[in-house]
């Protein structure tokens, strides 16, 4: 008979207990996203599967934006949500940008991806300690660029990251597939 593994969540005790509950989330699905990626070979990493699709890169590159812009344009108030490319000069550094401020996505090594994305979940650690439960709940105000306004509670915010990048790590595990050899 096999051995039973068993399987949890890590919470960090830096993090209120329902914070780091959220966080150890985050970390599970980031670190099965980690494996699908090291298992895609070197050159599965720039194509995009299909035409007007993100490439492996490219979502990699997507997740770690999407966390920066709701971390730190929502949730800290940093950066200009009318002008992106100043967020983007954060997040993307050591990625050269191309004029008009989009980071150059591709022919880098997997390394470079998954150094962004642990700077980016190194920051948001960083804030998610500065909170506690009352946190979770507080209204952080978003005035977008096409007008309506909205209001999002830490909370709500931690458990969209959780799905958006599962969401994505589904996609990488389809272009995994798709891409082995037959």
């Amino acid at each position: 008979m096999a051995e039973t593994q068993k399987v949890t969540l890590t919470l960090s005790d830096r993090l209120h207990p329902r914070v780091a509950l959220l966080y150890a989330q985050l970390e599970a699905v980031r670190a099965d996203l980690k494996v699908l990626a090291g298992q895609l070979e070197p050159a599965a990493l720039d194509p995009a599967p299909v035409p007007g699709f993100f490439s492996p890169a490219g979502l990699l590159g997507h997740i770690a934006e999407v966390e920066s812009w709701w971390m730190q344009v929502v949730i800290e108030g940093q950066g200009d949500a009318g002008d992106p490319r100043r967020l983007r000069r954060g997040w993307c550094a050591p990625f050269a940008e191309e004029e008009g401020g989009e980071p150059v996505v591709g022919k880098r090594p997997l390394a470079d991806y998954l150094a962004l994305l642990d700077r980016v979940r190194a920051h948001s650690f960083e804030h998610l300690v500065t909170v506690g439960a009352q946190d979770l709940s507080r209204d952080y105000p978003y005035q977008s660029t096409s007008g309506p306004s909205y209001e999002f509670s830490l909370e709500w915010v931690l458990q969209h990251l959780v799905e958006h990048e599962a969401h994505h790590r589904g996609q990488l595990a389809l272009m995994k597939r798709l891409l082995a050899p037959r």
